[in-house]
């Protein structure tokens, strides 16, 4: 499954980015806590339908979403939440190819930031791209 790769290989550039700057990633399918008022990261993975260009079917496109939200504690000024979009849209910028082990995914789209919510006593900023990976 590509979409493992996929997931990986943003999941690293995101840890990458993330980790020195010392703010904590929600992933899929792995138990994490929140602090109060903790400012970190939720990454998710949507993928779309995997589909082909031949009839052979020896082509595979692998496309989908990849969504993070940036998380702050509530009172915490907009600008925190406002700078780390801006560094994520550096980390994954339209057209960046991750590669790892004869494998490559590209962003295809620039990161959407819609504006951000309150939610469950934390403020929270979803920022997503597009991505497309094509195999034989």
């Amino acid at each position: 499954m590509s979409h493992s790769r996929v997931r990986a290989l943003f999941n690293t550039a995101l840890l990458a980015y993330a980790t020195p700057k010392q703010y904590r990633v929600a992933t899929d399918n792995v138990t994490f806590v929140p602090k109060t008022n903790e400012t970190y990261l939720a990454a998710h993975l949507i993928p779309a339908d995997t589909t082909t260009n031949t009839l052979g079917g020896d082509h595979k496109k692998f496309i989908g979403i990849y969504q993070i939200k940036v998380v702050t504690g509530t009172g915490v000024s907009t600008s925190v939440s406002d700078n780390i979009t801006q560094d994520l849209q550096t980390v994954f910028q339209v057209d960046k190819l991750f590669t790892k082990d004869g494998f490559t995914v590209q962003v295809v789209s620039p990161i959407h930031s819609p504006e951000g919510r309150a939610q469950e006593g934390s403020w929270v900023v979803p920022c997503y791209f597009e991505y497309r990976s094509d195999t034989n």
